[in-house]
């Protein structure tokens, strides 16, 4: 990593990139090319063990412990929702909040889908320390997360039960300062769909 970016978050981080593959029609890459070009962080991108070239098997046992063993060896981990069924990626969000590391999720639903399809799961909202509605957004959060609090996934001195970095304690806001406006913290019942922010507009067109 370039010494300007150590500077910037204040060391060195990795985040798994988490999401759809075998059943995304460009098998995930287009989002995970536009993290990979904007985050001031390092990416694991599970996509790059998959060469054309190479002849090796693998079987879906395989998959699952290489993922399993990158995502372990990460600081953080961003998850992309768009809709397309995903069979590995919650298994990955649920193991990552175990760990325990930070969590972000982007919820870049389809412009087609109407409010309620729109609305973010609650098993999603409890697992997630920040919800965004755009690839841009998730970076932002992870990175302002990264200078914070470094790879803390409770940034509070009490010990014990695990405090998600995004929850907001009673009297606090999540825009307290202006720093964190650009972190949307999970909320209930949330809708973060921003056509204008989508997936579409961040590689350059709706195809």
């Amino acid at each position: 990593m370039p010494v300007s970016k150590l500077c910037e978050l204040g060391g060195e981080y990795d985040v798994y990139l988490a999401g759809a593959i075998e059943e995304a029609p460009d098998s995930g890459r287009q989002w995970r090319e536009v993290v990979e070009r904007q985050a001031l962080f390092e990416t694991t991108n599970p996509l790059d063990k998959f060469d054309p070239d190479d002849d090796q098997q693998w079987t879906a046992e395989r998959i699952v412990k290489d993922n399993v063993d990158e995502l372990r060896s990460s600081d953080a981990i961003l998850v992309y929702d768009d809709g397309t069924r995903a069979r590995g990626t919650w298994m990955e969000l649920y193991e990552a909040y175990c760990m325990p590391i930070p969590i972000c999720v982007v919820c870049d639903f389809p412009h087609e889908w109407d409010a309620e399809r729109k609305r973010v799961t609650p098993s999603v909202q409890y697992y997630a320390d920040y919800l965004r509605g755009s690839v841009y957004g998730g970076i932002a959060a992870l990175e302002l997360h990264f200078r914070r609090f470094g790879t803390t996934v409770n940034p509070s001195p009490d010990e014990g039960d695990r405090t998600r970095s995004g929850s907001v304690s009673d009297g606090e806001s999540a825009t307290d300062s202006p720093e964190d406006e650009s972190v949307v913290f999970a909320t209930s019942n949330v809708n973060l769909y921003d056509p204008d922010e989508s997936i579409q507009a961040a590689v350059g067109g709706d195809n």
